[in-house]
């Protein structure tokens, strides 16, 4: 979520009339992008040691986007080829040739053999947006996104006082290498002083989840998000987390509501604390009918978090 906000807080800022579109990544959402004639397509996920690109299917499984299908599918779209993908996954590279095969002219991605900290990734990304929207080539604005990001890398290793001969040299590539052409020099965002700033924002619209959000990092629950996930996707009405108190319940139930309405199961995620009153039965379903509505509990899908039920 913070990449995918700052992305769209470089593009409100740039002078640039950009339409800009977040998404889950699936083979259907994908080609939609592509039918569009997208400029530029930036990838956020993971890079998995087979070269693939992590994807999701329709119940939220991993799905191994590979190379031969990626390849196929960017020669199907007859002209409306992007510019440039940004892949921002460790061990990118494979896919990143293949964006290259396919004849995306700028690919930027990771070293086979790197892995970078999303912290890393996230700052690398910030420069080389800012100053490929400012009217810089593509060329230019990796190399100073890499210079910097390499020269912060250094000054963390001598601050630790630990050798930094593992870190220096760039993770991040800019394909395809070796004078190829075209060359990076191309500018997708030229500079036009007389050109009025237009933002629009195309991210289909998310479900209301009245869930707080959970703390950040999110971690060693993964499994048990997507139990929960499939678990709705595959129709159960009911869904319970059950542990220890203080386990973590309540975090894990508030991710899973972020996780759903991210996707669109409900049309919206409704949350009920049942600690403070020692709730009866009676009064949950009062309770339930107020957030819910009657007409609504009838007509539409919706999701209920119940915070300390048992």
């Amino acid at each position: 979520e913070e990449e995918i906000k700052q992305l769209r807080d470089i593009l409100q800022e740039s002078h640039q009339r950009v339409c800009f579109s977040a998404v889950v990544a699936t083979v259907f959402n994908f080609s939609q992008l592509l039918s569009k004639g997208c400029r530029v397509v930036h990838y956020t996920g993971h890079g998995l040691p087979d070269g693939n690109l992590a994807f999701e299917n329709e119940r939220g499984e991993l799905f191994g986007f590979e190379r031969s299908t990626l390849r196929n599918l960017l020669k199907s779209t007859e002209g409306m080829m992007p510019k440039l993908v940004f892949v921002a996954a460790c061990h990118s590279q494979a896919a990143g040739d293949a964006f290259v095969e396919a004849g995306v002219p700028h690919v930027v991605a990771v070293r086979l053999d790197s892995k970078v900290l999303d912290e890393e990734a996230i700052k690398f990304s910030r420069l080389f947006y800012e100053r490929l929207l400012s009217g810089e080539s593509v060329q230019s604005a990796f190399q100073v996104a890499d210079s910097m990001v390499q020269a912060n890398r250094v000054r963390h290793a001598a601050a630790e006082q630990r050798g930094a001969d593992d870190d220096h040299g760039s993770q991040f590539m800019l394909l395809p290498q070796n004078n190829a052409v075209p060359s990076h020099d191309e500018v997708i965002f030229p500079r036009d002083p007389s050109s009025k700033k237009a933002f629009v924002d195309e991210t289909p619209p998310l479900p209301v989840n009245h869930c707080d959000f959970p703390p950040k990092p999110f971690v060693a629950r993964h499994l048990e998000l997507y139990n929960i996930f499939r678990n709705f996707v595959e129709d159960n009405r009911c869904v319970t987390a059950i542990g220890c108190r203080g386990i973590g319940k309540t975090v894990l139930a508030h991710r899973a509501a972020v996780h759903l309405q991210q996707r669109n199961i409900f049309c919206r995620i409704l949350s009920l604390d049942l600690r403070p009153d020692g709730e009866t039965l009676r009064t949950v379903r009062s309770k339930m009918g107020d957030l819910i509505g009657h007409r609504e509990l009838v007509v539409r899908a919706f999701a209920m978090v119940l915070e300390n039920a048992l």
